[in-house]
C-alpha cells in the first residue's frame, strides 16, 4: 500500500490535450468540471499528465495507493487571480471517482488547501509543517498504517511550495524510513507521458532542483531559510561554521544590523573564504553603509556629497523593492512613508544649512530657523501647525512638507497639494491604515492604481537623483548573492 502526497501546479490538467495559459484557466477549467458533472462529453477527457505519470509508476512498483494527498492554492486575494488551483482539484477528486484516472485504485482523496502566499519560503515553510501535523493526527484517528510507503511527487506547485512540502516531510518521524521522492519528467514532443522516475541525489533532490531552491531564496533575501537548507542537506562538508555565520552577517545587514554584520564577518576565519570576490565586497559595502549612519548623525554639511552616506539611501530603496517582490505590501507601505519622512528631514537640513544643526536641540533650532523665514509672510503657517505654534515638541511630516515649499517650491517632496507623487504616498499610504484596521490589506493592483501612469519605483528612482542627486543602477547584493551561490555551486560538485 501506497500513499502519494503532492502538490498541484497550473500545468497538472491538460483539456483537449493543451496547455492553458493563465487567461484560459478559469473558463476552461469551469467548462471541463461541469463536463465531468454532467457527462455531456462536450469535450474529450481532459490529460493529467503529472498523475498519469505517477499511476504509472505505482503500477511499475507493484503498489496500490491508499491515499492521495494533493495540496491546492484558494487565495483570498484577488491578485492571485486564475493561478489558483482549487478548481484542478475538483476536477481531479471528481475525474479519480469516475474512474478516468487511477482506474484501478480505490484510494482515498484529501485536499489541503494554501491560503498563504505560494510564493513566500517563509509562509510555505510554515503552511507544510502545520498541515503534515494534521495529517498526522488523521491518520492516526483513522488507524492508518504508518508502514506503508510514502511517495513525494516534487514535480507540479512553486519553487517554495515544493520547498516548504520538502522539509515537512524531513522533518515527518512517522515515515523516517519509508519513503521516496519523485519526479515526473516531460516527455518529448508528441510522445506518452513518461513514469515518474526517483530523485535519489542526497535528501532525494538533485543538484539542479537544490540550486534553483537556493537561487529563489537569496532573490527574496531568505537568508535564514538558506542556512536551513545547507544544513539539512548537509552539503557543506568542511568549513561550515563560516558558511553559516557569512549567512547571518547578511540576514543582520537585511534588518540594517550592519555594526553586528561586520561584528560576525569578523569571526570568520578561514583565509580562503575571506579571499573570495563576494566576501571582500560584502565586507567593504556594510563597512561604508555604517560609515553613511556616522555621517547622517554627525550631520555633516558634505554628507550628499559622500558617496557612503548615499549607499545608505540606496539600502533603503533596495529594500523596498525586496518587500515590493516577496508580496509585503502592508509592511512596503509602512517603510515607504518611512523612507520618504527621512528623505523630508535631510531635504530641511540641507535647505536650511547641515552647519546650523550641528549643536544644540535639533527640535529648538529647527522652529527658530524656520520661524525666521515666515517673518515677513503671513502669519497662518504658524498657527496651523502646531510646531510652530510651540504646541507641539517635535515637527511632524506636514511641518517638514510646508518649509519645504517655502524654501523650494518646485522640490517633489513638498506639500501633497502641490506634489503628484507626494499625494500618491499619502493615498496609498491612508489607504494601508484603512485596511489594517478592518483586519485585510494592500494587493498590487491597488498600488498600481494608485502609483498610475508610471510605476512605483521609476518614480522613487527619479525623486532620488532630482533631490539627492543619487542614481540607482544594480542592486549591490545581486554580485554577492552570485558569487556565493558559484562558491556553493562548486562545493557541491565535489561534495
Amino acid at each position: 500500500m501506497a500513499i502519494v502526497l503532492m502538490n498541484i501546479g497550473n500545468s497538472d490538467i491538460q483539456p483537449e490535450r493543451k496547455r492553458l495559459t493563465e487567461k484560459e484557466r478559469r473558463d476552461s477549467l469551469s467548462v471541463v468540471l461541469e463536463d465531468l458533472k454532467s457527462e455531456t462529453q462536450v469535450l474529450d477527457d481532459p490529460q493529467f499528465p503529472i498523475l498519469s505519470s505517477v499511476e504509472k509508476y505505482l503500477l511499475n512498483k507493484g503498489e496500490k495507493l491508499s491515499f492521495l494527498v494533493l495540496f491546492y492554492t484558494r487565495q483570498q486575494s484577488e491578485s492571485f487571480g486564475n493561478s489558483d488551483t482549487y478548481l484542478d482539484f475538483e476536477i481531479i477528486q471528481l475525474a479519480i471517482a469516475k474512474k478516468k484516472l487511477f482506474l484501478n485504485e480505490s484510494a482515498r482523496v484529501i485536499g489541503i488547501p494554501i491560503q498563504e502566499v505560494p510564493y513566500s519560503y517563509d509562509h510555505m515553510l510554515i503552511h507544510y509543517r502545520k498541515a503534515i501535523n494534521l495529517l498526522e493526527e488523521q491518520f492516526n484517528f483513522e488507524g492508518t498504517d504508518f508502514g506503508q510507503t510514502l511517495f513525494i511527487s516534487m514535480t507540479g506547485g512553486t519553487p517554495a511550495c515544493n520547498f516548504g512540502l520538502l522539509h515537512a516531510i524531513h522533518e515527518w518521524k512517522k515515515f523516517r524510513t519509508n519513503k521516496k521522492f519523485i519526479y515526473s519528467p516531460r516527455p518529448a514532443k508528441d510522445e506518452e507521458q513518461p513514469p515518474a522516475i526517483d530523485i535519489q541525489v542526497n535528501t532525494y533532490l538533485s543538484l539542479k532542483e537544490v540550486l534553483r531552491n537556493l537561487n529563489e531564496l537569496f532573490e527574496g533575501n531568505h537568508y535564514g531559510q538558506v542556512k536551513t537548507l545547507l544544513k539539512n542537506l548537509s552539503v557543506v562538508d568542511f568549513n561550515h561554521e563560516d558558511v553559516f555565520l557569512f549567512l547571518d552577517a547578511l540576514l543582520m545587514r537585511r534588518n540594517q544590523q550592519y555594526q553586528r554584520s561586520i561584528e560576525t564577518l569578523n569571526k570568520i576565519r578561514n583565509t580562503d573564504f575571506r579571499d573570495t570576490l563576494f566576501f571582500k565586497s560584502f565586507f567593504n559595502q556594510v563597512r561604508e553603509l555604517i560609515q553613511g549612519i556616522s555621517i547622517h548623525e554627525t550631520i555633516d554639511s558634505k554628507w550628499l556629497k559622500d558617496i557612503s552616506f548615499k549607499k545608505l539611501l540606496e539600502e533603503q530603496y533596495w529594500k523596498l523593492v525586496n518587500y515590493y517582490h516577496l508580496e509585503e505590501y502592508n509592511e512596503w507601505t509602512t517603510l515607504l512613508m518611512t523612507f520618504y519622512e527621512n528623505l523630508l528631514k535631510i531635504k530641511v537640513i540641507t535647505l536650511l544649512g547641515p552647519q546650523k544643526f550641528n549643536k544644540g536641540n535639533f527640535s529648538v533650532t529647527l522652529r527658530n530657523e524656520y520661524t525666521s523665514l515666515l517673518k515677513d509672510s503671513s502669519d497662518n503657517l504658524i498657527h496651523q501647525d502646531n510646531f510652530l505654534s510651540n504646541n507641539s515638541r517635535y515637527p511632524n511630516r506636514r511641518t517638514y512638507q510646508n518649509l519645504i515649499s517655502v524654501v523650494d517650491p518646485l522640490s517633489l517632496l513638498r506639500e501633497p497639494e502641490s506634489s503628484f507623487w507626494v499625494s500618491q504616498l499619502e493615498k496609498i499610504h491612508k489607504k494601508r491604515n484603512e485596511l489594517i484596521h478592518e483586519f485585510g490589506g494592500l494587493n498590487r493592483e491597488m498600488i498600481e492604481q494608485v502609483f498610475l501612469p508610471k510605476k512605483w519605483d521609476q518614480v522613487l528612482k527619479k525623486v532620488l537623483v532630482d533631490e539627492f542627486y543619487l542614481n540607482i543602477d544594480l542592486n549591490p547584493l545581486t554580485p554577492i548573492h552570485s558569487g556565493f551561490l558559484d562558491w556553493i555551486e562548486n562545493k557541491l560538485l565535489n561534495f
